[in-house]
């Protein structure tokens, strides 16, 4: 998944109207009812299967699988490592 630039916010435009809780299969069908990008559906497809008591929920876990997808990127890229090619030896 490479989704690291989709947070809590931007899921929550298409779920504005769900009634908690919810399930993610409900969660999954107003985002597409709302014409969400697949993009946003993959994401809601993603999270953990249960039902979330509340908009707040949805966005701890939104926000979790957006950092994972970032850190899977910078591991990915060689951008995390021990030791930086940035630095300089100033002798």
């Amino acid at each position: 998944m490479n989704n690291i630039h989709i947070g809590p916010l931007d899921v929550q435009t298409y779920l504005q109207e769900v009634m908690y809780p919810a399930s993610i299969g409900q969660l999954f069908d107003k985002a597409r009812r709302q014409g969400a990008s697949s993009s946003i559906l993959e994401i809601i497809l993603s999270m953990p299967q249960k039902q979330y008591d509340d908009q707040s929920r949805v966005n701890e876990e939104v926000d979790i699988l957006r950092r994972q997808s970032e850190f899977e990127d910078l591991e990915r890229y060689g951008e995390l490592s021990t030791s930086t090619d940035a630095e300089v030896s100033l002798n």
